[in-house]
């Protein structure tokens, strides 16, 4: 605050005066930048206002990915925003409040069968992760999904990673695409979902 107004005690009484020279605006930000000059300013953190976080409800949250996971593709319908209800983020929330939270590393490594001990790469990637699991579905079946890719001129199955990973409530949440699915957890194209609910 600047310490000139900080030092105003009686009631303010605001004047005014006629523009008739047509400098009201350069008078306007003569005076606001006379008084910028002599107010404390805290350092503004711009890069938190590049990628504002989704909001639903009382609660707002980020994909982990940015734009790569925020837009679905519909054959039919092109990219459409993918985004969380309010009902069903705090679902997700509220049971992963109580989950074990487990190292991102070691939870990849356990669904690929390895045996999640390498103790220094965990500590490397310290970041932890909840997984939303209700079912206790084990972590190969849950996070994991076949994809079928061209090698070599042959068509191979491998795994590939299958969940969206979502920043909320200070928690970084793995939602797999199974919950997704099966609970409507993020929305599917919202011109399908209309169409499908009028032809009903």
């Amino acid at each position: 605050m600047n310490s000139h107004i900080a030092d105003i005690t009686d009631d303010v009484v605001v004047h005014g005066r006629p523009d008739r020279e047509g400098h009201g605006l350069y008078n306007f930000y003569s005076i606001l930048i006379a008084l910028l000059r002599n107010t404390l300013l805290q350092e503004i953190p711009v890069d938190l206002y590049f990628s504002l976080p989704f909001i639903a409800g009382e609660y707002s949250y980020k994909f982990s990915l940015g734009f790569f996971a925020e837009f679905g593709i519909c054959d039919q319908h092109g990219d459409y925003a993918r985004k969380l209800t309010e009902a069903k983020l705090i679902e997700v929330i509220e049971w992963c409040q109580s989950a074990t939270p487990i190292n991102w590393v070691r939870a990849t490594d356990i669904a690929y069968g390895k045996p999640g001990d390498n103790w220094e790469a965990y500590e490397r990637q310290n970041a932890e992760v909840r997984i939303y699991n209700p079912r206790n579905i084990p972590l190969p079946d849950l996070i994991l999904i076949d994809t079928n890719m061209m090698h070599d001129g042959k068509e191979v199955t491998t795994k590939s990673l299958a969940f969206d990973s979502i920043d909320t409530a200070g928690m970084i949440i793995w939602i797999p695409y199974l919950y997704e699915i099966e609970e409507g957890i993020i929305n599917s194209c919202p011109k399908c979902e209309k169409k499908d609910i009028e032809q009903v």
